[in-house]
């Protein structure tokens, strides 16, 4: 139902609703319409918070200025709201406000999340099969490239060996005195992301980065989601493209 006569990107809260169907948990919060509804929601789940950019067509919400963090009480978070608005009406030319002739872009709400490492989980299915990526998440991608393939079907065993390969490997493991990192739930996550796929060939592409993979025993948390879609039956026009390119 969630999935039904829709293509290209999700919305980010569609995006993490879907993957808290397949136990993928992401940060408390919700999505709010204007600036009190914002500060509702912040009383609900506690300062700090996150606020980012959640409007359709917009899977790159970092390029616009559409992510502010580390807000701390409700003053903080009202400006923020106020500047991210103002950034995509920039951005893009569209209305920051409802009745304007379309949906008035919207503001994601979530709970800052704790410490931990930062990793990407991915992949997408074509003809050749599904193919799940994982590796150095966040701001490191791109930069270190530090990351392994696994063809579907696939355990978390064969997870846990393939990051043991990589780079960040060392960092998991409790680099220079470090805490481990919860590697089991990090497997465990790669895992349903393969199933997920696998099971809805509707869907041609995630993308959690930056996927937030806590101390040993504290799992996983998506911090950003991109789920991308193929036309639906009677649809025209490509699908959104994704990040993983």
């Amino acid at each position: 139902a969630l999935l039904d006569g829709r293509a290209g990107a999700l919305p980010e809260a569609d995006a993490k609703r879907l993957l808290s169907l397949y136990g993928i948990a992401a940060p408390p919060g919700e999505v709010a319409a204007d600036a009190d509804a914002a500060a509702e929601v912040a009383a609900r789940i506690g300062y700090p918070v996150v606020a980012k950019l959640h409007a359709p067509g917009v899977a790159h919400k970092s390029d616009i200025g559409g992510v502010e963090v580390g807000l701390r009480d409700e003053a903080a978070l009202r400006a923020a709201f106020g500047r991210i608005l103002r950034r995509h009406a920039a951005a893009t030319g569209a209305a920051a406000d409802a009745g304007a002739g379309g949906p008035a872009p919207e503001v994601l709400v979530e709970r800052m999340a704790g410490p931990g490492t930062e990793l990407i989980v991915g992949g997408r299915t074509d003809a050749a099969g599904t193919l799940v990526v994982v590796g150095a998440g966040g701001v490191l991608t791109e930069l270190l490239g530090d990351s392994a393939n696994l063809l579907w079907p696939f355990t978390p065993a064969d997870v846990a060996e393939a990051l043991g390969r990589l780079r960040i490997g060392a960092l998991l493991g409790g680099y220079r005195g470090g805490p481990p990192a919860d590697v089991g739930a990090l497997a465990e996550t790669a895992v349903r992301v393969g199933r997920l796929l696998a099971g809805l060939p509707e869907i041609t592409e995630i993308d959690v980065n930056p996927l937030l993979c806590g101390p040993a025993g504290e799992g996983c948390l998506a911090l950003d989601a991109l789920v991308v879609l193929g036309d639906p039956a009677g649809a025209s026009g490509p699908a959104e493209k994704g990040r993983l390119d």
